[in-house]
């Protein structure tokens, strides 16, 4: 499912595990290696003072926009390197 529909769903509302259990929506959890590059992507942004997004980020941040989804409006990113691998969700 891509992140357009997800965000079409109503399942894009919940939010306890226990909503999504009760709809039978097994949730994946992020690998020790997912983490740990979302984590260093992170620091080499805060020790270069650098917070640009790039273009997959502006893009997933418009379509959350779109949708209003409060979120869209923070002042951070979704992950460079997760947004990367997970980009042809974007389509």
């Amino acid at each position: 499912m891509s992140f357009e529909e997800t965000l079409n769903n109503r399942a894009s509302h919940l939010r306890l595990d226990v909503q999504f259990k009760k709809n039978k929506i097994k949730l994946i959890n992020n690998t020790s290696n997912e983490i740990y590059n979302s984590t260093r992507v992170i620091f080499k942004k805060v020790k270069n003072n650098n917070f640009k997004e790039d273009l997959l980020q502006k893009k997933f941040k418009k379509l959350l926009l779109s949708h209003k989804v409060d979120s869209a409006k923070a002042s951070t990113s979704i992950s460079s390197s997760f947004i990367k691998k997970y980009r042809k969700l974007l389509n």
